[in-house]
């Protein structure tokens, strides 16, 4: 996690990789970052899309998400990404 701010706004980067151990490729995911705090408790979440992104059978490939933050910075302690959604690479169009 990286905490960035603009001219007015806060923001929260999670870098993170995408492995896929199936046996197809899969293509325009979504993806959802939960954020916790030191008890564990959700305390914001972010969500977006990839319309580019592919992740071929049997590889990794690297995301970002970045959102804004809507906690202190020090109420980020850890997170879990989720792949929300994803569309068989073999689906047309």
């Amino acid at each position: 996690m990286q905490f960035g701010v603009d001219e007015h706004r806060r923001f929260i980067t999670t870098l993170g990789t995408i492995k896929n151990d199936s046996d197809y490729g899969w293509k325009e995911m979504q993806i959802e970052v939960r954020y916790f705090n030191r008890d564990g408790k959700l305390v914001d979440v972010g969500v977006q899309s990839f319309p580019d992104l592919t992740v071929q059978p049997h590889s990794e490939s690297a995301f970002r998400v970045r959102t804004l933050a809507d906690q202190p910075d020090s109420a980020y302690v850890t997170n879990a990404v989720l792949v929300r959604t994803a569309k068989d690479i073999r689906r047309w169009p």
